[in-house]
Formats: structure tokens, C-alpha cells, sequence
């Protein structure tokens, strides 16, 4: 230990800088410069009289602009009670960096006080604590100074609102059934401590002429869960506002509020369009002309569907009728197009070759052994109905009513085929062969579309001839 001694006269001030080394591998190290100042004995520092030696509480409400403390200290020269005053602000907010507070100096009689107020709004929700340095400093030749550190602790008020989370975009599927979830509202209430945020925050939908409200749709109070009311079809109405109030449950502590705090948010529920709705087209019948010797991409006509489901996309194929792969289809916009060839001669040689093949099978069945009632319905199925299927199908959007009724003599023949094996079976046979009705009309039941004019001429042609269905005889059989 060295021992400095000086005189006052010859030093007043000693300046110097301390340093510190860890002791590390690679040691590091800093300095800070330190002030000494040499004082008279005779010239004393001043004495803080009045200030808090325990942390002070004060409100977050506390207005600005208001005292909430105010310290007093004596200067420590008899003949010279003059002392100043001032606020220290630190490096960081909890230390007066952003001037939070500020002091005003008083003198009441032959006191000199320090008052403490608020300069900007508080908030416990930012900051809980600060610490502030009060320097008193006295008149004398040395202005001598002391400090204090004033702990100032907040109280935690119900001043804030319950502030909503924001949500994507909310939708619920139509058609689903009531009390199907839709979305969970949450809000959060940022005081601190109880009992401000004792209760948790509860929701409810606020009545409004321009609120859907509690007819369509259910708030569960505690959880926020919105649940539906009632099934929803998008093409009735596509979108719902919703207005949402959250309630802290505790008394406000703001000024302009009376009971809880509070508050109320729209929130847009949109109806999610289910494909629920087939396609239709904007004709029953689509009719068009097209030359035989017509280029290959030529279009034809153009077919149009709709759907009232807006998110589907419509694609057209062709499923039936198109023989030889003559025509396409553009799949996105319906357009019908030359693709083969449309040779009329050509076409009608495919259908001849068809029928041949069809008539073939029938001329096969003529040394049909005995079997079983079974058996034949089977062998209906299995080799007649297909073929005569596919060949109605290829022919039937230009089918006269000749050839609906040579198609019709392709089932009567298997049916007296069928019925001369059973000759000691009834006349019900053909029933539970295949019914009683014509081999066209088999057809049309399953959608098959004739020309109109076809049709009709089919159906008078069979009336003339007595060829009407019986219940105990099917005489279409007898051709």
C-alpha cells in the first residue's frame, strides 16, 4: 500500500486511469479514467434530508405532468444554504435515458426541494422498474455533490384493451352441417398482474343491423370458437360479416371508460364453394353440318357448359358416338373438330360389318343345346346385350327407324332362338330373359339418344303393326 500525502495549495486534482487484465491465455484488458478531487476539511459536502430509503410505488396511470415525489437536502456551509439539484439520466430507459421523469427545483421558506414528476405516459406493460440518480450539489468553492438512487416501481392499472389476433382469410365449406367449426377468435389482454388479467377474456357476437349475427353463426364465450348455425350454400350468398366483441372482465382503470374494457372487430366469413352442382349445357340438342371431304381441325360447332359451382373447371370428351374417332373435342372450350376421316361410304361400311358380326353371333346360336333358364339369361348378357349396346351407341344419332326396327329383330331372334329350346316352358321365358321391351326401347330407357323424327316414326311404325308390348306374350318375339 503506498501512502500519497500532499498539500492542498500545491494539488487539487488528480486525474488518472485504472486498468484491468483477466488472466487468460491471451490476456484482455480495459481502462476507465478516475477523478479525485482534494477538498478543505472546512468545506463540507451537503446531506440529503429528505428522500425515500425504500423503492416507491407509483401508478402507471399517473398523469404528466404530476409530483409524485420530492426529496430536500441541506449544502453542509451554515452561512450558505444554496444547493442545486438535478436528474442524472442513465444509458438505458430504466434509467431515465428517454426522460421519462424530469426534476423542478422549489425553494419553500428556507428549503430548497427537488420535486419528481412524470414526463412522458407510463406503461407497466413495458417497463416495471426504474432507477434514478439525484445529484444535490452545494455552493461552496468546490461545489461539493452527493447522489441518491430513487427506486421508482410501477403499479400495474386495467388500462389496456383485450387486442385482437389477426386471421387469414376465415371460410367455411357450404353444404356442411350446423355446427361446423369455422375458426377460433383470440384476443389478449397485456396487463400484467392480478387482478386486471384475473379474468380471462371472454367473446360475444354484437347485435348490428349490419351484423349476420346469431342467426347464422355461434360464439363459444370462453374459447372464441365460432361454430355455424345453419347450412350454407354459396350460391345463395357468398360471404358473412361477423362482428366480435372481447371483454377483459375486469373495471377499466382509463378515464373515458366506465365498467370493463372492451372491444369490437368485423370479421368476413366467406362460403367455399363444394362441388355440389353437375354441369349443364346451354342446349338440349347441338346440330351441325359438316362436308365429307372437310379438312382435318376444321370445327365443327362448339358445345358450352356451365356450372354454377364457380370453382370447378369444366373439361369436355366425347364418350359415345364417335365412330372411327372421326371427331375430337378441345377439352377447356368444348370445340368440335374434324380429326378422321368422314367418308360417308366409309362409315357406312363399318356399320354393315358391325352388324354382320352381330347378326354372326345370332347365326351361331342356331344349334343352342338345352340349357337352363339361367344359362340363357347369361348368355343374353354376356354376348348379345354388349354387342347390340355398342352398335346402337355407334349408329344412334342417325339411325333411321328401319334400322331400329332390323336392331329389334337381332333380340326377338335370340328370344325364338331361346324359346324353341324351351318349348315346354311358358311364355314368361322371355320376361326373365329380358324383359318385355324391344331391344331400341332397352336403349332409350338407358339414355340413348335417336333422332327425334326417327323415334317417333319407329314408335307408329311398331303401333301399325301390332308390335305392342304384352304382358302374358311378348310378340316381338315372333318376328
Amino acid at each position: 500500500m503506498a501512502i500519497i500525502s500532499f498539500i492542498l495549495w500545491q494539488l487539487s486534482e488528480f486525474n488518472f486511469e485504472v486498468l484491468a487484465r483477466d488472466g487468460g491465455v491471451e490476456p484482455q484488458e480495459t481502462t476507465v479514467p478516475v477523478k479525485i478531487k482534494v477538498v478543505d476539511l472546512e468545506n463540507k459536502a451537503p446531506n440529503w434530508e429528505e428522500y425515500p430509503r425504500a423503492p416507491v410505488t407509483i401508478s402507471e396511470m399517473t398523469p404528466v405532468g404530476s409530483t409524485f415525489l420530492s426529496l430536500s437536502a441541506r449544502s453542509g456551509i451554515e452561512d450558505n444554504p444554496v444547493v442545486f439539484y438535478s436528474l442524472i439520466d442513465g444509458s438505458s430507459a430504466s434509467t431515465n435515458k428517454k426522460n421519462t421523469f424530469f426534476l423542478q427545483q422549489r425553494q419553500d421558506g428556507d428549503k430548497m426541494w427537488a420535486d419528481i414528476k412524470v414526463n412522458k405516459r407510463l406503461d407497466y406493460e413495458k417497463l416495471k422498474e426504474y432507477n434514478l440518480t439525484i445529484k444535490v450539489t452545494n455552493n461552496g468553492p468546490q461545489k461539493l455533490s452527493k447522489e441518491t438512487i430513487v427506486t421508482i416501481l410501477l403499479e400495474d392499472e386495467n388500462d389496456e384493451i383485450p387486442l385482437f389476433e389477426e386471421l387469414e382469410d376465415i371460410t367455411v365449406l357450404e353444404g356442411e352441417p350446423p355446427g361446423t367449426r369455422v375458426t377460433q377468435i383470440k384476443a389478449t389482454d397485456k396487463d400484467g398482474v392480478y387482478p386486471n388479467n384475473a379474468v380471462r377474456v371472454t367473446y360475444r357476437i354484437v347485435p348490428s343491423p349490419n351484423n349476420d349475427g346469431d342467426k347464422y353463426f355461434h360464439i363459444d364465450p370462453r374459447t372464441g370458437i365460432i361454430t355455424t348455425r345453419q347450412i350454407f350454400d354459396r350460391e345463395e350468398k357468398q360471404a358473412y360479416a361477423l362482428q366480435i366483441e372481447a371483454i377483459d372482465g375486469a373495471r377499466s382503470a382509463r378515464p373515458d371508460v366506465r365498467g370493463e374494457n372492451r372491444v369490437t372487430k368485423f370479421i368476413r366469413i366467406g362460403v367455399a364453394d363444394k362441388n355440389d352442382n353437375p354441369p349443364y349445357f346451354d342446349k338440349d340438342v347441338y346440330e351441325a353440318e359438316v362436308d365429307e371431304n372437310e379438312d382435318k381441325g376444321h370445327t365443327v360447332l362448339t358445345v358450352i357448359a356451365h356450372d354454377k359451382d364457380e370453382s370447378s373447371r369444366i373439361r369436355y370428351e366425347i364418350t359415345k358416338g364417335n365412330v372411327a374417332g372421326a371427331f375430337g373435342v378441345k377439352n377447356m372450350t368444348g370445340a368440335i373438330y374434324v380429326v378422321g376421316s368422314l367418308d360417308f361410304e366409309t362409315r357406312n361400311r363399318h356399320i354393315i360389318n358391325k352388324k354382320r358380326k352381330a347378326l354372326g353371333v345370332i347365326a351361331s346360336l342356331k344349334d343352342l343345346p338345352l340349357v337352363t333358364i339361367k344359362t340363357a339369361i347369361r348368355i343374353y348378357h354376356m354376348k348379345i346385350e354388349p354387342m347390340m349396346t355398342y352398335l346402337v351407341d355407334v349408329i344412334a344419332p342417325n339411325m333411321t327407324s328401319a334400322q331400329m326396327l332390323e336392331m329389334d329383330r337381332v333380340k326377338a331372334a335370340f328370344l325364338k332362338r331361346a324359346l324353341a329350346v324351351h318349348r315346354s316352358s311358358s311364355s314368361t321365358l322371355a320376361h326373365e330373359l329380358c324383359g318385355v321391351s324391344t331391344l331400341c326401347e332397352d336403349q332409350y330407357a338407358k339414355g340413348i339418344q335417336f333422332h327425334r323424327l326417327a323415334w317417333e316414326e319407329y314408335k307408329e311404325i311398331r303401333e301399325e303393326r301390332g308390335l305392342v308390348h304384352c304382358e302374358q306374350v311378348p310378340r316381338f318375339c315372333l318376328f
